[in-house]
């Protein structure tokens, strides 16, 4: 997926700003596939790794309460 897409899935889904410096990370339904977006303040970055073996590992949000 290209820059602009993942620009207008960070403006239109995620309903944040794509500009804003923060890192949007993407990551495949397989986990094999990952792109992080980045606004370095005069262009986009955009980082795609892919795993030849193996997944990513997501980590499961804890409720601390």
């Amino acid at each position: 997926m290209g820059s602009d897409r993942l620009c207008g899935l960070v403006s239109d889904t995620l309903q944040h700003d794509p500009l804003s410096g923060a890192l949007s990370l993407f990551i495949n339904r397989l986990r094999a596939r990952m792109q992080v977006l980045y606004w370095g303040g005069d262009g986009l970055a955009n980082w795609y790794r892919r795993l030849e073996q193996g997944t990513f590992q997501i980590p499961v949000p804890v409720d601390l309460d």
